[in-house]
């Protein structure tokens, strides 16, 4: 055939009206081509590109709807990210896409970058799972949240940085603000939201561009003065008949979903163009002119497609036959996921012709040559492929059936090439070596030491049920209940990931490359593919390659399990019912100097959307805890978590014994910093030891209103990654809050924590309690009251126009839970922490409340936005036909339910009349730290066991202490 079963050479012609809106790249008037003279195929579109100036870049970009093209199909619901520059911030150069197609930003090591990000998205229908109940409505209208993903940067994941966790509701913003890490490769990432539930959805429908730091290539010397070109591989689902201009994703029955596309039925675009041209000239061996040597920089920016790509030459009249085999050319690879390599991985012969898997979200960077004479074109092919097998890999509720989880992948011609001989071009042969023109730092971590080993489990083989319609799980749980992992900053780990299931998952951890270290890709040499059925992936192309790798990636494969020619290609299972033979890769990652909270997933984001993530939280290399033990004057002594060998001891307040001290970041440099307030002249005087040093210690501020004993908690409440102050009033006072900045001590806001008329004084912490992406202030009432934890939060989010939160709002909090502890009568007051102490049953963070009303310790979790929506409208409604689950905005001020997780009895520890709490983060999860309520004794850790409700161990910290905290 001449021309693909999804497009006719008459829609070809009216692609032209529509996408070639710019003339070829050269400047000559009319090229020389070696493609028939009647070929009207685009020119590779190129998107719009803001670059930063001056080591700034500032934009204002709109998440909003938008009509635009996709070959010759005009689609009115497509999304786009409208951008421009603000406070001319950078530069702008138009682009020749089409409007859906998202703009490139271009940037520099060291850069600061600003981003005004308006969520202007229209509602989406959400159709749950159903049941016998009649009086359910089937579908409705829910609005769209938003966030944003820097795929593949290495940044902090918290506050208003590369945060996913952060959940934007519509007419609302976030100002956005990274600095491009020193240490970042140069090379090609890109930008997309990150709502679970939406992440496919959002994608498809056109929420995606590039960023490139430095160069696409990877900013090799060998190329400097190559051209250099970006191609977004996506797919859409042709039209049915009784097209109405909606972009087709999924079946009627799950809107928000993957299509089960018929074979055929998808198209491959590139920058959104059907089979575009690109000039890559072509050797003229009678004119002494080499073939012409270009960079392509590639990404999969699709949630679920599976590209195994690779290049052939031929005839330049055949440029777009599938049927027509061409002569494969080599794959030179000379970047994966923007990193650096130091030789190029270069495929050849049958290995070239087998191609190379592009996981989702993956991006690769390849040297091509030009064809070998003017008759000649090259082509970027797509290799027929299955991304899959098994009959019971995934199921639809609504049919109550399993259906194959996987999708057929035609093979087709992304684009080719034509000439311009009017063009100067180079050509370069395939170097030995690779020099980067930049500082790579040492990227082989296989002979760093290990400090802590994990294993990831992805999938597994359960039933189905209407609480997990589709059960794309990590270690048999669905997000978020799966384990918190805890790795501690600067250190490196080695994870395990397992595949149990016949679908191929490529595995993405946030803001952190990794080194592979092995892949094992089990399969079947007798395996017999079933008649007129595509080949699975791992049967088409080979998943291994060379280990240790000699490089770093952000998206590794994990290959399938081995499935057998029985049991309608599903994983062959031991007695136990688990893979016998799993698919298997072990990563080595250094952890970046970044706090805070993010996930990893796998990048087949209907996979994600329906589970298929755990959280993940940098710690400290050391986490401290520190403790006020009172004599004449307090002294606060803070210990090493690693060696229990305190690292500090200090009398901040000489002559004062009612000190309080926290721990916490207030420098933003990701080490502990140990801050205590005290009392002055009448006012509370906040003293900060950066990392723990008595000789760095610097006064934050002081501060009125607080009485005789305030107490001190850090957390980041303005989003800028640094603790900030939160100060509760001591006993004799109005129960007052002061919120204050961690770096300049200045005061953001007030509140009152109880009523006005309580003199009892206000225990505080702080942390993130549930999904939103943002900090909470914790409080709990000292003695004079019924005992009550109360939530607090403040609104960070901007205006429908994009502009940041006004000082205003930053310190305006308002109470959206509370809680009753210990029985009616008690009045003896509770102390607060908040931390990980059941990392290992998932969920955020959690408070661990303590009174001296029998000794009582409680473990509250908290319940945000998504759990008060699913107690109004019950788990069947929160969950679609297909497992997608239903995505809500994050609303600060929304009432949030607070639920008792644990209750356990301190008597057992020595501490029947009460303790004050902090906890200390670890590894696996985190230790509460216990001391006398009243004075000074023996400070114990207590830490819980795998199950969340056993001790595991009771270690002391301190003989003589008391008033604990921890990071």
């Amino acid at each position: 055939m001449k021309t693909s079963r999804w497009i006719t050479p008459a829609a070809l012609l009216s692609i032209v009206a529509a996408l070639l809106v710019a003339p070829p790249l050269s400047s000559a008037a009319e090229p020389v081509t070696t493609a028939a003279a009647s070929d009207q195929r685009p020119v590779l579109p190129e998107p719009p590109r803001y670059a930063s100036v001056n080591g700034e870049l500032h934009l204002k970009v709109t998440a909003t709807k938008v009509t635009g093209r996709i070959g010759n199909v005009t689609y009115k619901d497509l999304l786009t990210y409208k951008t421009e520059l603000v406070d001319g911030k950078g530069s702008y150069t138009p682009g020749t896409t089409s409007p859906y197609i998202g703009p490139t930003w271009v940037v520099q090591r060291g850069d600061r970058v600003v981003i005004d990000y308006i969520n202007d998205l229209p509602k989406y229908t959400f159709m749950p799972v159903q049941d016998a109940d009649a009086e359910r409505v089937p579908s409705y209208p829910v609005p769209q949240p938003l966030s944003l993903h820097f795929h593949g940067l290495e940044l902090w994941p918290s506050g208003n940085s590369d945060n996913v966790l952060l959940s934007i509701p519509p007419g609302r913003s976030n100002r956005y603000e990274i600095t491009i890490s020193d240490k970042q490769a140069e090379g090609l990432y890109w930008l997309h939201p990150h709502i679970h539930g939406l992440a496919d959805a959002q994608i498809y429908n056109g929420l995606a561009g590039f960023l490139i730091v430095g160069r696409s290539d990877g900013n090799y010397a060998e190329f400097d003065d190559l051209v250099k070109h970006e191609m977004a591989l996506r797919y859409n689902v042709v039209s049915p008949q009784g097209y109405t201009g909606e972009l087709v994703d999924a079946p009627a029955t799950d809107t928000f979903g993957t299509a089960m596309a018929p074979r055929g039925d998808m198209i491959y675009t590139v920058n959104g163009a059907l089979n575009p041209r690109v000039r890559l000239n072509s050797a003229d061996p009678a004119k002494g002119l080499p073939a012409e040597s270009q960079v392509w920089a590639m990404s999969n920016i699709t949630g679920s497609a599976t590209y195994i790509i690779a290049l052939d030459e031929v005839d330049a009249k055949d440029y777009d036959d599938t049927t027509v085999k061409g002569t494969p050319l080599d794959l030179v690879i000379v970047s994966i996921d923007g990193d650096s390599m130091p030789k190029p991985i270069v495929l050849t012969g049958e290995a070239a012709e087998r191609g190379y898997l592009v996981p989702q979200g993956g991006r690769v960077a390849v040297l091509v040559q030009g064809a070998s004479a003017p008759g000649k074109v090259v082509r970027l092919l797509q290799v027929q492929n299955r991304s899959g097998t098994g009959m019971k890999s995934a199921y639809d509720w609504t049919d109550q059936s399993y259906i194959g989880g996987w999708r057929d992948y035609t093979q087709d011609v992304f684009l080719s090439s034509y000439s311009d001989y009017s063009v100067t071009t180079k050509h370069v042969p395939t170097p030995s070596t690779l020099t980067p023109n930049y500082d790579t730092g040492d990227l082989d971590l296989s002979k760093q030491p290990v400090a802590q080993k994990r294993t990831f489990i992805f999938n597994n083989v359960s039933e189905p049920s209407k609480e997990t319609p589709n059960n794309f799980g990590v270690d048999f749980k669905l997000y978020p209940d799966g384990s918190i992992a805890q790795p501690r900053i600067g250190t490196v780990e080695e994870w395990t990931i397992y595949n149990y299931s016949p679908l191929l998952h490529p595995f993405h951890a946030h803001v952190q490359d990794a080194q592979v270290m092995e892949v094992v890709s089990p399969v079947n040499p007798d395996y017999v593919n079933p008649e007129d059925e595509y080949l699975p992936t791992q049967y088409v192309t080979d998943m291994n390659q060379p280990t240790p790798s000699a490089f770093q990636q952000d998206v590794i494969n994990i290959p399938p399990a081995r499935v057998d020619n029985a049991d309608e290609g599903m994983p062959v299972l031991n007695g136990d019912g688990l893979p016998a033979q799993p698919g298997k890769i072990v990563l080595r990652v250094r952890i970046n100097d970044f706090l805070g909270w993010y996930v990893e997933h796998c990048h087949r984001l209907p996979h994600e959307d329906r589970g298929m993530m755990t959280v993940i939280r940098s710690i400290p290399t050391d986490p401290l805890v520190a403790t006020v033990s009172q004599g004449s004057s307090a002294v606060v002594t803070a210990f090493s978590s690693l060696t229990g060998d305190p690292v500090m001891e200090v009398t901040p307040f000489p002559g004062q014994r009612d000190v309080s001290v926290a721990v916490g970041d207030v420098n933003a440099d990701a080490k502990p910093d140990v801050v205590t307030v005290g009392v002055v002249n009448g006012k509370a005087v906040v003293k900060a030891y950066s990392n723990a040093q008595e000789s760095s210690v610097r006064t934050l501020g002081r501060y009125s209103g607080l009485g005789d004993a305030p107490s001190i908690a850090l957390t980041d409440i303005d989003g800028d990654h640094r603790d900030d102050l939160v100060l509760g009033a001591g006993p004799g006072v109005a129960p007052k809050v002061i919120v204050a900045s961690g770096g300049s001590g200045r005061v953001y806001g007030s509140f009152l924590a109880y009523d006005r008329a309580f003199r009892g004084g206000v225990n505080v912490a702080g942390g993130m309690l549930e999904e939103g992406g943002r900090n909470s202030i914790v409080t709990g009432s000292a003695a004079g009251m019924r005992a009550t934890v109360a939530i607090f939060n403040n609104d960070l989010f901007g205006d429908a126009k994009g502009n940041p939160a006004s000082a205003q709002q930053v310190g305006t909090f308002k109470k959206v839970a509370s809680y009753r502890i210990g029985a009616k009568s008690y009045r003896g007051g509770v102390d607060v922490a908040v931390g990980t102490p059941r990392a290992a049953l998932g969920g955020l963070g959690q408070i661990v409340a303590t009174t001296s009303d029998a000794g009582r310790l409680e473990i509250l979790s908290v319940g945000g936005a998504h759990e008060a929506q699913m107690h109004k409208l019950g788990f069947h409604e929160m969950v679609s036909q297909t497992g997608v689950h239903l995505a809500l905005p994050y609303r600060a001020f929304v009432q949030r339910t607070v639920t008792m997780a644990l209750r356990l009895s301190m008597g057992q520890w020595g501490y029947g009349s009460g303790a004050g709490v902090g906890v200390v983060s670890t590894p696996t999860g985190a230790r509460m730290v216990l001391a006398p309520a009243k004075g000074d004794g023996v400070v114990k850790a207590i830490t819980l066991g795998p199950n969340g409700t056993s001790i595991a161990s009771v270690d002391v910290i301190q003989q003589d202490g008391g008033r604990p905290a921890g990071m």
